[in-house]
C-alpha cells in the first residue's frame, strides 16, 4: 500500500525527465522504407521540434489506413496520431510532428497499419528515424 501512495510522484517525475527545452532544433537523418511495394518516407531533411513535416507513404496497391502514428523507439513517449489524406497521384500524405527531449538523440519510429484492398490483408508500414539535438 505505500508503494501506491508514491506511484503519481514517480509519474510525475517520469513526465519531467521525459521532456527538455523547446527551443533546440533537432536534425533528422532521416532514411525511406520500401516494403511489400510501400513506399515510405519523410520529406524533411530536418525537423524542428513542435514544427510540422510531411509524410508520404505511396503503397503500390490500394489500401485503407487504419492507424497510423508517430512512437518514440529509443524511450517511450506515447502515441503521436497521423492522419493520411490521399492524393490524386494514389500516394497518402500526412503532417507529422515529434516533441524534444533530454536525450542528445532520440529515435522515432513512424507505424501505419493498413489493409490491401486487393489482397484483403492487414499489413504494416515502418520508419525509424533519428532526431539529434542541435
Amino acid at each position: 500500500m505505500k508503494i501506491l501512495r508514491f506511484c503519481p510522484l514517480l509519474f510525475s517525475a517520469l513526465l519531467t525527465l521525459g521532456c527538455g527545452d523547446f527551443n533546440h532544433r533537432m536534425a533528422v537523418e532521416s532514411e525511406h522504407t520500401i516494403k511489400d511495394s510501400a513506399f515510405l518516407s519523410i520529406s524533411s531533411a530536418q525537423v524542428i521540434p513542435e514544427s510540422e513535416f510531411e509524410i508520404i507513404f505511396a503503397p503500390s496497391e490500394q489500401v485503407e489506413i487504419t492507424e497510423a502514428h508517430i512512437v518514440g523507439a529509443s524511450m517511450y513517449m506515447g502515441k503521436i496520431p497521423l492522419f493520411f489524406k490521399k492524393t490524386q497521384n494514389g500516394s497518402h500524405k500526412a503532417i507529422g510532428m515529434v516533441g524534444v527531449c533530454s536525450e542528445k538523440e532520440m529515435e522515432w519510429q513512424i507505424q501505419i497499419f493498413y489493409k490491401d484492398m486487393t489482397l484483403q490483408q492487414q499489413k504494416t508500414a515502418t520508419l525509424n528515424f533519428v532526431a539529434t539535438n542541435v
